[in-house]
């Protein structure tokens, strides 16, 4: 029987935007059809480039921003980036050979623990249609449609949700 993996949640680093960049295509691209048109996933995340990792570090420095990284045996697979002035989470994501592993589970609870600790008492997100019922799963409410802007100009169809953090 092989060995369970080993889970760990770190902040992120500026040197991890690549990989966390191709890890975030490699997610989006893997939704299944019937959520979203092909149109809409490369909007969402076009492939990826210099400008895409430059962005990504950007937000990785950013003070109002808690973007952590998730390893499996001490390889990036999955990222989530936490909004601490608005207590929302802005973005969860797992390479698709570790989803349903625990690893989202293990990345939203900590980006709840980071809201919490800056004393917001519930937590938001823009839950993309393939991911709402994951976040309900972890009890998060849905509030109602709502559109999630894209760098393009376009806008993602996606559910607003909330949850008690206390």
């Amino acid at each position: 029987m092989p060995e369970p993996a080993m889970l760990r949640i770190r902040p992120a680093r500026v040197n991890d935007a690549k990989a966390l960049v191709a890890l975030h295509y490699a997610a989006v691209h893997a939704v299944s059809p019937g959520h979203y048109t092909p149109a809409q996933l490369a909007a969402w995340s076009p492939l990826p480039d210099a400008a895409r990792h430059a962005w990504l570090r950007g937000v990785i420095c950013t003070p109002t921003l808690r973007v952590l990284v998730g390893e499996v045996d001490g390889q990036p697979c999955g990222f989530a980036i936490a909004d601490l002035a608005e207590g929302r989470v802005n973005a969860l994501y797992v390479a698709p050979a570790h989803a349903g592993c625990g690893l989202g589970r293990a990345l939203l609870a900590a980006c709840e623990h980071a809201l919490q600790a800056q004393g917001h008492a519930q937590g938001t997100v823009r839950a993309s249609l393939n991911a709402e019922a994951f976040y309900a799963a972890a009890g998060y409410r849905a509030l109602g449609p709502a559109l999630q802007p894209l760098a393009d100009g376009s806008a993602l169809p996606c559910v607003e949700m909330s949850r008690p953090l206390i």
